[in-house]
């Protein structure tokens, strides 16, 4: 089987902002991406880079390995980073670190994170072992690239403790990033938990408009089909840096 998804929102929300300069795609969901991966496989423009359960134990199984790398104009610009099952924290940051790297020497302009909550202890199809504190240390470093950033909820079947672990992560980047951050997810069940908690790290910053960056991002998951002249956007929209 191929994936999980009918729309994915990530790429879309990249191709869109790769007509206004680099992007990088960082996925840290536990399952590797192979859908993203083989959208921008060519594409010189988009960096994808993917922090996952070594495929050759875990789905998606043929897809994910480090020696997957891109190809023709777009070689060098897929960096897959599996990890053993039973990563912890210390693991997994180490991996970030390295993915971190790749996407501030690409040059990147804008950033999409694929947030996969799966990756935490706990989760029932996850295997690895990353604490709340490791979590929220993950949002803290990629805020730190101080990149406008879409953060596009994925994976995550540990229902009870999904808002709570969304957000760890984003606290971390509105504390440190809250003009430049859109955050979109797929699950009702999150969505007043976390604006509560995201009107909360914002208030004493800056007014974010969650209802209106919400409505941004549904707009770019209306565009369904591949053609790139309906993934585009106007020159003068591109300066999202507020």
């Amino acid at each position: 089987y191929g994936g999980f998804c009918y729309l994915n929102n990530a790429a879309v929300a990249a191709r869109m902002l790769s007509d206004c300069g680099p992007v990088a795609v960082l996925d840290v969901d536990y399952h590797h991406g192979n859908g993203t991966q083989s959208i921008f496989y060519t594409d010189p423009g988009v960096m994808y880079v993917s922090i996952h359960a070594d495929p050759a134990l875990e789905y998606p199984f043929h897809w994910g390995f480090r020696n997957e790398r891109g190809e023709g104009l777009g070689l060098g610009t897929n960096v897959n980073l599996p990890l053993p099952l039973g990563a912890d924290d210390a693991a997994y940051l180490a991996a970030v670190d390295t993915a971190l790297e790749h996407i501030s020497h690409f040059g990147t302009s804008y950033l999409v994170v694929s947030m996969g909550l799966d990756a935490l202890a706990g989760d029932t199809i996850g295997e690895f072992r990353v604490t709340q504190k490791g979590w929220a240390e993950v949002g803290r470093r990629v805020a730190a690239l101080m990149l406008p950033t879409v953060i596009v909820q994925e994976g995550g079947y540990q229902l009870a403790s999904l808002g709570q672990h969304a957000v760890q992560f984003l606290r971390e980047n509105l504390t440190h990033h809250c003009p430049h951050v859109l955050f979109y997810h797929g699950f009702d069940l999150l969505k007043n938990h976390v604006s509560r908690q995201v009107q909360l790290v914002c208030s004493n910053r800056s007014e974010v408009d969650l209802a209106a960056s919400h409505r941004a991002l549904c707009q770019v998951s209306r565009v369904n089909r591949p053609r790139r002249d309906l993934l585009s956007v106007d020159r003068a929209d591109c300066d999202v840096r507020g």
